[in-house]
C-alpha cells in the first residue's frame, strides 16, 4: 500500500507480461503480495519486475536477475 495515497499495488494475470498500477485497495487477487528473499510475488504466482523501461510488470517465471530484486521497509 502506498503510504501517501492509500492505493494498492495492483496487477492482473492476463498475459505472460502484465502491467502494474496503483488502484484503490479491495478484494482483488492481484493486490496481495508476499516478500521473500528480496523478491515480491503476488497471489497469482507472478513476480514483480522492473525491466528498465520505467514501467513495472509481473511475469510468471522467476530468474536470478537483478530486475527481480527489491529492497524496502515496513513502517
Amino acid at each position: 500500500m502506498n503510504v501517501n495515497t492509500g492505493a494498492c499495488l495492483t496487477t492482473d494475470n492476463k498475459t505472460e507480461l502484465n502491467a502494474v498500477w496503483l488502484a484503490p485497495c479491495g478484494n482483488r487477487s492481484g493486490q496481495f503480495w508476499t516478500a521473500d528473499n528480496s523478491r515480491l510475488q503476488n497471489q497469482n504466482g507472478n513476480f514483480l519486475i522492473d525491466d528498465g523501461d520505467n514501467d513495472l510488470h509481473t511475469v510468471r517465471e522467476y530468474t536470478n536477475s537483478n530486475e527481480f530484486v527489491w529492497v524496502g521497509w515496513t513502517p
